[in-house]
């Protein structure tokens, strides 16, 4: 695993302590080792301190300096939002990372990118890209069952199988890139509510209404540098991709009337997810139950308990039982839930 260094510069005692807190705190969910160290050439600046400010013009050609301030600076390529938070820095962190480690093979491969190489906002909303044949089927989504080969998910194993990075995308949609190299996927920062709400959008359409072109490892890092956006690990665009194409079918393979239950939670840490999701786990890792007892007990939509499920099956979770068995409810006041819940709420921001 890659291991960066990096400091802090004209941060106040307090959110020097905090960042150093939170350092240590996040390492486990950052792509890369980092480490703090004060003659790292990696540097979180306090643009809102004139001797950030100062250190900012004097060091931005020398070294890589991360913007910290309420609101990002025009000048800034990195940027971390004040207050400090979890989210926004394993999202800074691990784009930072990203970047550092493949800039080089970019820089030495840059004369051959093309110039027309899709970037996160620049894709016109009726793109003319050739869709590769050997990528692309042209089955359509099943209306019985949920086939997740004939999804988004089907492109990205077969060009994980080819190493093949690829961007995938649909008119007027922000496009999706997949790294060959890093095994992840980069994209505009996901919002599943604003999914959820979207009519079409790329999770939830057939394999055949979805754009794929080949592109080179370089043109993924050119995307970051020039647009933004963050890496997600694989898993949670296939587990997105089936809680959005699954549209209340069962996934192929499986009854409604088997018994099943979790092995063990799903990693909400970095798995897009909506509340009633935290809530279907906490029932399905205790309980070995049907999938219409799971939505009648946890007051959740079959639709949605399937949705869950097939998410879960894809990520190795569901473990199969030869009978239903209901744990009696714990005898939890009020007051410890919603602490519980104020803990957990805090921990995933």
């Amino acid at each position: 695993m890659a291991h960066f260094k990096i400091t802090t510069k004209a941060l106040n005692k307090n959110d020097d302590v905090l960042f150093k807190s939170m350092l240590q705190i996040v390492n486990a969910q950052l792509t890369a080792e980092w480490s703090f160290h004060d003659d790292a050439e990696i540097i979180l600046v306090d643009m809102e301190e004139r001797e950030g400010q100062q250190f900012w013009q004097q060091q931005q050609a020398q070294r890589v300096l991360i913007a910290y301030a309420r609101e990002k600076p025009a000048e800034a390529t990195w940027f971390l939002p004040r207050p400090i938070r979890v989210k926004p820095l394993i999202q800074t962190l691990n784009a930072l990372a990203a970047a550092q480690q493949f800039l080089p093979t970019a820089a030495a491969s840059s004369t051959t990118t093309p110039a027309t190489t899709p970037s996160i906002s620049s894709i016109p909303s009726t793109p003319a890209i050739k869709t590769a044949s050997p990528v692309v089927s042209t089955a359509s989504l099943s209306q019985d069952a949920f086939d997740p080969e004939q999804s988004l998910i089907g492109l990205l194993k077969q060009a994980v199988a080819k190493q093949q990075a690829m961007c995938f995308q649909i008119a007027a949609a922000t496009p999706l890139f997949f790294s060959a190299k890093r095994q992840q996927c980069l994209t505009a920062q996901l919002q599943l509510n604003t999914l959820a709400a979207t009519p079409t959008h790329l999770y939830n359409v057939s394999q055949e209404q979805i754009q794929c072109e080949p592109i080179a490892e370089t043109a993924v890092i050119k995307a970051i540098a020039e647009q933004g956006g963050q890496f997600y690990p694989l898993a949670a665009i296939i587990w997105l991709t089936a809680l959005s194409a699954s549209k209340g079918r069962l996934i192929v393979g499986h009854l409604l009337q088997q018994p099943v239950k979790l092995k063990h939670w799903p990693n909400l840490a970095v798995l897009p997810h909506q509340p009633h999701h935290i809530r279907l786990a906490a029932f399905m890792t205790r309980n070995s139950a049907t999938l219409a007892t799971v939505a009648e007990k946890t007051q959740v939509s079959i639709a949605q308990v399937v949705d869950f499920f097939n998410a879960c099956q894809l990520e190795q979770l569901v473990e199969h039982t030869e009978q239903a068995a209901l744990l009696n409810k714990n005898n939890v006041s009020d007051a410890k839930r919603s602490l519980f819940r104020g803990i957990l709420k805090r921990l995933l921001q």
